[in-house]
């Protein structure tokens, strides 16, 4: 058995558009509020879910964008 360090490193793809979106929709998913739909009207539902894809937006910018070196 091979040792972490001595594995063959396999080429990094990058993900698939169908699969971001598909990996988005089911972070969307995890806010209750939005997964049971407890909103009264359309309006209020509708901005919960611009409010909740917003911040998960954000955090995954934050995430994936690099820092520069000090």
């Amino acid at each position: 058995m091979l040792a972490a360090r001595n594995r063959p490193r396999w080429p990094q793809q990058a993900p698939s558009r169908p699969a971001i979106l598909r990996r988005r929709l089911n972070e969307l998913k995890q806010w209750r509020g939005i997964a049971m739909r407890t909103d009264t009207t359309v309006r209020s539902h509708r901005a919960a879910t611009h409010l909740a894809a917003t911040l998960i937006w954000i955090r995954t910018d934050l995430i994936n964008t690099p820092r520069a070196r000090q």
